[in-house]
């Protein structure tokens, strides 16, 4: 069923009265009202099922060498709290599909992490700046507040210097937002957000900067059509996880600091990590909720919290849990004392520039109270309340890599005057047998891909969203040249090295009125350094035609492989079994990383199997290596070290 198209207008709504938001750098533009737009659109049923269904969901969260740093600190002992096999940036998630079951959420490895924890506070994470008028949270909450602070984290990279950005390491709201924005400034759906991320990645703010102002009025139409700019956006490509909050479909799940609901996401904080929440917010009246009041951080100091969440149907926003504070004390009912049920609250970012009415510069807090649908305090207001997390109590996580390495890219040249028409599917076949190929649409749902051939509707580029523009966001014909990730085709598809490949293009352009052109089509091999050039072009549809191809054929320079792939050494000699050890036979990454693997023979001792076993789950070029220690029964070595090449796409 297609996604349902018709967009409700995120209302624009004026801030509390005489307060100015200003950005925080001088290059970037200032908004030239004081306005808090928000632009989160809240999914159907359908929607929600299918992205529950077919997303990672986080299970459990291991703790990295920053959560026990932050442990010892608060405990001023050198010791981990009881808390074994500390885990490698970028590898603290158990997942759904990673063998975990939603049972773990009450089973935490340990009791002990920290009591409160800021990550705004990291070189990570970047400055606090102001969305403007373009309906655009997700694409700040997701890329330049998430994406930035997660990114560096895992790479050991910085944000910022002192009170400014560095530029070259934070990403593109706008990006995010303007392609899956469908050609209109009213918002977008999270998933498409995130399909951005998982399918194109990120340029940085100094490649696609940021635009906020109104005078620019197709500033949320540009699709950046830079070869360099997409090609640069690739290395950002990110896995997506969610997590929630509820589980258990109750009214009020969290009765207390140490809810055992809140566990996982604080620990993926404690980590040094940040995630994206859709609420329900509207700014210009206190009947509008989240209810702001004044509460005590654990330092007794004022600050802004909200202590309750309304859905009054006037607008979604997407926001950054950035901390926490299990010592936060918000009186949600207002007597005057606490209860177990008014202590803890999580720090948010927030997009509005940091001198918003009823902000803590840029900041408020969210008490843990608020995520109930029915409160935990007693003689609270219940009427209306809804928890503070939308769509089922969700929270997104994603993770980029720490280095991201096609194998495959294209670099295409299209001519159009209505790109909303046009869809782009990826292709592979191989030359000896065209029964063997593999296709893909490239913006339906690809982080599906494990479950088959079940696709949801994603409106974001190239999937049939973005008006009656060109690839620019102007109108009138004109060429852009975007680059694609052909890497992700080989999840279905392993590479023969040597052999013969048809590496194609589909675009179809379904406007009445209108045609689109191929005009160049060229393929990179990352590995090699080799370039194919596609010939015939160019190639339009037309009113008869609207389906046009262009193709290139590609000698393969390497070995591809699933993440679950065993491959067979096959030898011309029967081997000494005592030589076939990790010792003899070993994988290497790129970097020179030795990979864990156990080599096991077969019984006639003339194979070797080598398992991808855990370990071998991110995008990386890998070499098999056979060492003269490797011997025959006859006492024979190998004359020098033998070396196999693969490659293991990321998703």
């Amino acid at each position: 069923m297609k996604k349902f198209l018709a967009i409700i207008l995120s209302a624009v709504l004026l801030c509390q009265p005489g307060i100015t938001i200003f950005a925080e750098e001088n290059t970037e533009e200032t908004p030239e009202n004081s306005i808090c737009s928000t632009g989160s659109l809240e999914m159907n049923d359908e929607q929600l099922d299918f992205f529950k269904n077919e997303i990672p969901m986080i299970v459990s969260v291991k703790p990295n060498q920053l959560f026990i740093e932050r442990l010892n600190g608060e405990s001023g002992d050198e010791m981990s709290g009881g808390i074994h096999n500390i885990a490698t940036d970028g590898d603290e998630i158990v997942t759904s599909i990673d063998g975990g079951n939603i049972q773990m959420f009450a089973a935490n490895q340990s009791s002990s992490y920290p009591s409160k924890v800021d990550n705004s506070t990291e070189r990570t994470f970047p400055i606090i700046q102001d969305q403007g008028y373009l309906n655009s949270c997700l694409g700040w909450s997701l890329a330049y507040y998430q994406l930035t602070n997660n990114a560096n984290k895992i790479r050991g990279t910085y944000a910022r210097s002192g009170s400014s950005n560095i530029t070259t390491n934070v990403y593109s709201p706008n990006w995010v937002y303007n392609l899956g924005n469908l050609g209109n400034n009213n918002g977008m759906y999270g998933s498409d957000a995130t399909n951005v991320l998982y399918t194109y990645g990120c340029p940085t703010i100094k490649q696609a900067p940021i635009l906020t102002s109104n005078s620019k009025a197709t500033n949320y139409l540009n699709w950046y059509p830079t070869a360099s700019i997409w090609e640069s956006a690739l290395s950002n490509k990110c896995d997506l996880y969610y997590g929630t909050v509820n589980p258990d479909n109750l009214d009020t799940p969290i009765t207390n600091p140490q809810s055992p609901y809140l566990d996982n996401i604080k620990k993926l904080l404690a980590d040094g990590y940040v995630v994206t929440i859709e609420t329900y917010v509207n700014t210009n009246s206190s009947n509008y909720l989240p209810v702001t009041k004044t509460g005590r951080t654990s330092s007794n100091t004022s600050a802004y919290v909200w202590t309750e969440v309304r859905n009054v149907s006037n607008g979604g926003h997407a926001v950054t849990i950035v901390g926490y504070d299990d010592g936060f004390k918000a009186d949600v009912n207002g007597n005057g004392s606490y209860q177990e049920g008014e202590y803890g609250a999580f720090k948010i970012a927030n997009s509005w520039g940091k001198n918003v009415s009823k902000h803590n510069s840029g900041y408020v807090w969210l008490s843990y109270d608020a995520l109930n649908k029915k409160s935990s305090v007693s003689s609270s207001n219940n009427s209306a309340r809804t928890g503070a997390f939308r769509n089922g109590d969700l929270y997104y996580f994603i993770k980029p890599q720490k280095e991201y390495k096609p194998l495959l890219t294209a670099t295409v040249g299209i001519n159009t005057r209505y790109r909303g028409n046009v869809n782009v599917r990826l292709g592979i076949e191989d030359v000896d047998n065209s029964r063997n190929y593999y296709e893909k649409n490239i913006t339906y749902t690809e982080y599906t891909s494990w479950e088959g051939d079940k696709t949801m509707d994603s409106c974001v580029a190239f999937g049939l969203g973005g008006g009656d523009y060109n690839l620019s966001g102007t109108t009138g014909y004109s060429t852009g040249y975007v680059t694609f990730d052909f890497s992700s085709l080989l999840q279905k598809f392993e590479l023969e090295q040597g052999h013969n490949y048809k590496i194609y293009i589909k675009l179809s352009d379904y406007s009445d009125n209108g045609t689109t052109a191929i005009n160049s089509f060229s393929l990179k091999d990352c590995n090699s350094g080799n370039s194919f050039q596609s010939s015939g072009l160019p190639v339009s549809t037309s009113s008869s035609n609207k389906n046009i191809t262009a193709n290139v054929a590609y000698l393969s320079s390497i070995l591809s492989a699933k993440k679950d792939k065993v491959f067979s050494l096959t030898f011309n000699s029967l081997l000494n079994s005592e030589t076939a050890t990790d010792e003899n036979i070993f994988i290497k990454k790129s970097n020179g990383d030795s990979v864990s693997i156990i080599p096991t023979l077969n019984k006639n001792a003339e194979k070797v199997s080598v398992a991808l076993e855990t370990g071998i789950y991110n995008n990386d070029f890998y070499t098999i290596n056979i060492s003269t220690g490797l011997k025959s029964k006859g006492g024979n070595s190998l004359s020098d070290i033998r070396t196999v090449p693969f490659y293991v796409p990321f998703h």
